[in-house]
């Protein structure tokens, strides 16, 4: 005998009562608004102020913070190798050396470079000419259309027509006027010595750095309090790894990828090869953006250098194939862990901090900003910070399946779901994204967040996804003994009975039939259905937080009615201390197990199967009471 069948398409949703019981009972005349905090709205101008503050004061101080910013940098980078040396070497021995050997090697890049920015400085006018030949020789090209001929012509015929008859006026030859560039004078002095000062500052603050730097770490731990030395030493452990690790792994990549340019660039023919490379290496530091803004500069420098077309094609050519080989070959093997920066929120990062402090603002960008993220981890106020900058995900599978569906976008949020499926083969889809996300709808649902209509929408979707989804892990047991009848009861809504459906999903079939109630019977109604159904025993499905009291008193219900039916409580996605409680306590309502997961109902109604008796009496040792007539 069948149970009676699920609801239709098209039946409407039941509007969701509140119980009274479910609210929380407050005592008469009781204030329950809580008293306004000082300057609570003040926060958020407070704030803003902050932020504009400390902005001012990196733009007003960076001729300051530059060079301590880029020392620290360089302490960053050189602490694994000092450690490296100091096996062997005494402290102050290693760190003089490695810091020497350091700028030494960074001394002859940037002499190099200079050089031939000083060549090229001389040839700039020749190459100026080169370039305009090419556009001139680009424009003729585009000449001789039909409506470029008639424009000409006139063009020609009203000049022609505009002529008056008289004599032109001897026009003066213009004076030539000679401009001459002044020669090296001592105004030019204080931008050397600024510059060589702020390179001595750096290297004597780097030599300092690495020898104290225990003991500056122990006076930012002290700083920051001796209640936070974990969490203290945690954030710098963390952020001189990311800043080490991901300093390392760009400056090898982007270090190939110039070199490769250069090589590439000198086979061409292109002079100056070496600079272009090095200005290709240090452009890629920017993420997307750099290399191809390198590759629009060299070109039109080869352009302007060579007399045809085929070399500056050959090196736009060169630039694409380097970075389709540096993106997905190099950066695949090379790369176990990102900065921990989103990559809009990095490109925002970069720009902001070459605004603030120019070049040497972009070199830094990337470490300063990981290092605030980092700060911003371990920092509860700064939390927002956190949420903005950082790559990981702000929201579960759950959450984001659930406001895709609010969105009415249905399409990404199956793909969302058949993605975690792919990725995670061995997980369970239904208790790890779609149960949750039935909660979270029923509960918006509960307090007036969201209407009846939209929770409707999310069952309906989620029903939908589900009945496409294969989520049998083991195919159809073959057996000689007739399948375990099992009865589905929603407690509340068609969330409910979307739940029941999942679970009927993760069943055997070739063990167990599970038929699915209406959400819509009444209590005499089921009643009636366990009666002339004999199911071997009864789930009662309840999304936990919406459907919790509904599902317990229809349990106390069965109960009272039948005494030896076997009825699963299944309160999906309660919290575990919550559902403990319940085991310890009176809640279970008659049921004789609790489940809150899936595959925990599963495991229970496993156990059921060497126990089924197709042939047992419907109801001559169950009735014990009366039925209601109605559900409460």
């Amino acid at each position: 005998m069948s149970f009676a069948p699920a609801r239709g398409e098209g039946t409407t949703l039941t509007p969701i009562v509140r119980d009274p019981e479910d609210r929380v009972a407050q005592a008469p005349g009781e204030n329950t608004r809580r008293p306004p905090r000082p300057f609570h709205g003040l926060r958020p101008v407070v704030i803003l102020a902050g932020v504009l503050m400390a902005v001012a004061a990196l733009y007003l101080g960076r001729e300051f913070l530059m060079p301590v910013a880029v020392a620290g940098l360089l302490t960053f980078l050189l602490s694994p190798v000092v450690r490296l040396f100091e096996r062997r070497l005494p402290r102050i021995v290693a760190v003089i050396l490695v810091v020497l050997l350091t700028f030494s090697i960074l001394g002859a890049l940037a002499w190099a470079l200079a050089i031939q920015a000083a060549s090229l400085d001389v040839e700039i006018p020749t190459y100026r000419d080169h370039l305009k030949q090419k556009i001139a020789e680009v424009r003729g090209a585009s000449q001789g259309s039909v409506v470029e001929k008639v424009e000409s012509a006139t063009r020609e015929v009203v000049a022609e027509l505009q002529k008056d008859g008289k004599r032109a006026m001897p026009v003066d030859k213009p004076v030539p006027v000679i401009v001459k560039s002044p020669a090296a004078a001592l105004w030019q002095l204080p931008v050397v010595v600024r510059m060589l000062g702020n390179g001595g500052f750096v290297l004597f603050l780097v030599v300092f750095m690495l020898i104290d730097r225990m003991q500056l770490r122990d006076r930012l731990i002290r700083v920051a309090g001796f209640g936070r030395i974990a969490t203290t030493t945690k954030a710098m452990d963390e952020a001189a790894q990311r800043i080490t690790d991901y300093l390392t792994r760009q400056t090898l990549i982007n270090g190939s990828f110039g070199l490769g340019v250069a090589l590439g660039l000198l086979a061409i023919g292109l002079p100056y090869a070496f600079l272009w490379g090095a200005l290709a290496g240090v452009l890629r530091f920017i993420p997307y953006v750099g290399p191809w803004a390198a590759a629009a500069i060299v070109s039109v420098v080869g352009l302007a250098v060579f007399d045809g077309w085929v070399r500056p094609l050959l090196v736009l050519g060169l630039f694409t194939v380097l970075e389709t080989f540096t993106s997905f070959v190099m950066e695949t093997y090379l790369y176990s862990q990102s900065a921990g920066v989103s990559q809009v929120a990095l490109l925002i990062a970069i720009a902001f901090w070459t605004w603030v402090w120019g070049p040497i603002g972009l070199a830094l960008a990337t470490p300063l900003t990981v290092c605030l993220v980092v700060l911003a981890k371990y920092v509860p106020d700064l939390q927002a910070v956190t949420v903005l900058l950082s790559d990981e995900p702000v929201m579960g599978p759950d959450q984001t399946y659930y406001q895709r569906l609010l969105a009415h976008d249905e399409s990404d949020a199956a793909q969302l779901v058949r993605d975690h499926v792919a990725a995670h083969p061995e997980g369970d889809v239904f208790d790890e994204i779609l149960v949750p996300a039935l909660n979270l709808a029923a509960q918006d649902c509960l307090y007036d967040r969201i209407t009846d209509a939209d929770l409707l929408f999310v069952a309906e979707s989620t029903r939908s996804l589900v009945e496409e989804l294969d989520a049998r892990t083991e195919p159809a047991t073959s057996t000689r003994r007739q399948p375990t009848r099992l009865l589905g009861l929603p407690a509340r809504t068609e969330g409910d009975e979307v739940t029941l459906l999942m679970l009927e999903r993760r069943l055997d079939p070739g063990r167990f039939i599970l038929e699915i109630a209406s959400p819509e019977l009444l209590v005499s109604e089921i009643i009636s259905l366990v009666e002339k159904g004999d199911p071997t025993a009864v789930v009662i499905g309840a999304l936990a937080g919406a459907g919790e009291e509904p599902a317990i008193r229809l349990a106390k219900r069965l109960r009272a009615r039948f005494s030896n039916l076997q009825i699963i409580l299944g309160l999906w996605g309660m919290p575990a201390a919550d559902a403990a409680a319940v085991r310890r306590g009176t809640r279970l309502g008659g049921a004789d197990q609790l489940a809150v997961t899936l595959v925990e109902a599963c495991t229970r109604l496993q156990s059921l199967w060497p126990l089924h008796h197709p042939t047992a009496s419907p109801a001559s040792d169950r009735h014990a009471g009366t039925a209601s007539t109605d559900r409460t």
